[in-house]
């Protein structure tokens, strides 16, 4: 069963993790074992980047962008996301987890292996998250940095005042950090 679950995460994932980054060209390249498809024409650079035509900053020209595809490591349970992170495949979905029952398979999943814990304000258990990994640590079962822990806030309310419900979720967090953000029903 564990075997079919993982399968079916990693299918999930694959496609549109691996679909980020590809151009209609197709060139490929490898920088540091990375496989990378550099941009050579910049309305698709804009398209796969978001980023427009003579924008300043600390990126390179259009033509000079050089968009990273994912890739997965099955050995370490890994993917490489575009931005460089480093994600596990392996994760718990903690929708419909409260009270005690959402920390004890919280720890459950850590002590098992799973390094990917994902929530939501919505969801209404980020304090029992919090509780859950802040005593896994204290229990030695895992350090926070090997944890990574996303969060997500939606249109509405939380989106009026975005900052403001960032904060709110690190503090019923109350783990420092949290590795991902995800803003649900942007159009």
């Amino acid at each position: 069963m564990r075997k079919i679950f993982g399968f079916i995460v990693v299918a999930i994932l694959a496609f549109p993790i691996t679909a980020c980054g590809r151009n209609k060209a197709g060139e490929t390249g490898t920088v540091g074992g990375i496989e990378t498809i550099p941009a050579t024409d910049t309305m698709e650079s804009v398209r796969e980047t978001r980023t427009a035509p003579g924008d300043t900053g600390s990126e390179p020209a259009a033509e000079e962008e050089t968009i990273i595809r994912a890739e997965f490591d099955f050995e370490r349970r890994t993917v490489m996301l575009n931005s460089g992170y480093e994600m596990p495949i392996n994760g718990l979905g903690t929708y419909s987890l409260h009270g005690d029952e959402c920390i004890n398979a919280v720890k459950s999943a850590l002590s098992n292996g799973v390094r990917l814990i994902d929530t939501a304000s919505a969801y209404g258990n980020e304090e029992e998250i919090g509780q859950a990994i802040r005593e896994a640590i204290d229990e030695g079962i895992v350090q926070r940095e090997d944890i990574f822990v996303t969060t997500k806030i939606y249109p509405g309310n939380e989106m009026e005042a975005p900052t403001r419900s960032i904060q709110a979720c690190l503090d019923r967090l109350d783990i420092g950090y949290v590795d991902a953000r995800v803003i649900i029903g942007l159009s």
